[in-house]
């Protein structure tokens, strides 16, 4: 399994690409800034809500991000990442190409 940490400009974490193959990579990304959203069901509909920033957690990027990866082969995700994950994905699936043998497979990943 290959793996790449995001950092934003002052060097934190904001995010994780994983490779388990030439096809199967996963990301995860943290929010960096507050995302006002409008309440779209139940008995709130209409109200807006501020949605804090996240902090990054290594474990739980790692799960997301493996569990995205998993899933790419049978259930693509329609989520489209962030521009800076972008950027990763394209050098991870370069780098995974160069690094797995064509039907290689890195076994289902799960986190215990």
């Amino acid at each position: 399994m290959l793996v790449e940490y995001v950092r934003n400009e002052h060097g934190r974490r904001i995010g994780v690409v994983v490779a388990l193959d030439n096809h199967s990579i996963g990301w995860s990304a943290v929010r960096e800034k507050e995302k006002r959203v409008i309440i779209q069901k139940g008995r709130l509909q209409g109200c807006s809500a501020i949605l804090p920033r996240d902090h990054f957690d290594k474990d739980r990027a790692l799960e997301i991000a493996i569990g995205r990866a998993n899933m790419a082969q049978t259930r693509p995700t329609k989520k489209v990442p962030p521009v800076a994950i972008q950027k990763v994905i394209t050098k991870m699936q370069q780098r995974a190409a160069a690094y797995f043998k064509p039907g290689q497979y890195a076994h289902k990943y799960q986190l215990v």
